[in-house]
């Protein structure tokens, strides 16, 4: 597998990792380099798992989130485009948007 690299430029797929806790948020960001095994691990671990039926020709760029109970993990390939402020802000509409339909789903069923 090839290493991706966001800084460099060079392809692959970059994860970032937030994690939720209970309080006021601190003055400045918290913010921690991850092992790139982990990333392995957690490629090795989806690979041939997800179904999808997009045929395996088309070139398709894919990303993922992956909810827990306190985090919350984003992969998406290693490029620019794909980590710029307008894309942010894209992705902080979509998981507010699940987070609404997760909760909405849940006083459904209560």
């Amino acid at each position: 597998m090839k290493k991706g690299d966001l800084a460099a430029g060079v392809p692959g797929v970059t994860a970032v990792r937030f994690v939720m806790v209970a309080g006021a948020p601190k003055r400045d960001a918290v913010v921690h380099e991850g092992d790139p095994a982990d990333l392995d691990a957690l490629v090795e671990l989806l690979r041939g798992r997800l179904e999808s039926d997009v045929p395996p020709y088309l070139n398709e760029r894919r990303q993922l989130r992956i909810y827990g109970s306190d985090d919350l993990f984003i992969l998406k390939p290693s490029e620019i485009r794909y980590w710029d402020a307008t894309a942010g802000l894209n992705d902080a509409d979509i998981i507010l948007g699940d987070h609404w339909l997760r909760r909405r789903n849940a006083a459904a069923h209560a």
